[in-house]
């Protein structure tokens, strides 16, 4: 009977790390309208999108990157999204509540847990150096020539928000012959943009 409870005892004591297992939250990110977010989702598993008090109604990936399910029958506003492609990439979303905003997608072999998205006050509230009657491609080439200041001088430029990208998100580039790695995106109205570092390995 006491070598019984013994037993009993230890295999009490080698479940009690399993039954206490916390749970694990949602990764939230902050977006204003426009916005283009970094997130990373998972390779293997169903992702699952929120935006908090909103329902999400669509999300646009490249043809054939993802399957998008749930915009229209979960009844909790969440979307669910499975990656088809390994290559980052973005997506846009649009809600019922008229939020729109971008996502630059990295893709990592993990479990998924749930993301939720937190819209918050447009700080965008600078003019645009892009508000004026200028030619696309006059504004494209100033766009561009902002973003090279910005890389000398740290100068921000009017009416963009800045977004940086997590290296680790995309660690796996830096192995390529000539490794091409973004770390910057630049968000604004009515152009979006993102810098790219270039490493000859």
């Amino acid at each position: 009977m006491i070598r019984l409870l013994r037993a009993a005892v230890i295999a009490a004591c080698c479940i009690a790390p399993w039954a206490h297992a916390k749970n694990t939250p949602p990764t939230t990110y902050t977006f204003n309208d426009n916005d283009t977010v970094p997130v990373v989702l998972s390779s293997v598993d169903i992702n699952r999108l929120v935006v908090k008090g909103d329902k999400i109604t669509g999300i646009d990936c490249p043809a054939g990157f993802c399957v998008v399910a749930g915009t229209k029958s979960d009844t909790s506003g969440a979307a669910r999204l499975k990656l088809n492609i390994a290559v980052p990439f973005v997506a846009y979303v649009s809600t019922r509540k008229g939020r729109q905003f971008g996502l630059f997608i990295t893709s990592r072999a993990m479990p998924a847990v749930t993301s939720e998205f937190i819209g918050v006050q447009n700080t965008q509230q600078a003019p645009s150096v892009f508000d004026k009657t200028a030619p696309y491609p006059v504004q494209l080439a100033e766009f561009t020539a902002q973003m090279m200041r910005w890389t000398e001088t740290g100068e921000m430029m009017g009416g963009f928000s800045l977004h940086p990208v997590d290296p680790k998100t995309v660690a796996s580039a830096f192995n390529a012959p000539l490794a091409v790695i973004p770390d910057t995106i630049f968000v604004g109205k009515p152009f979006s943009g993102i810098r790219y570092q270039l490493i000859n390995n």
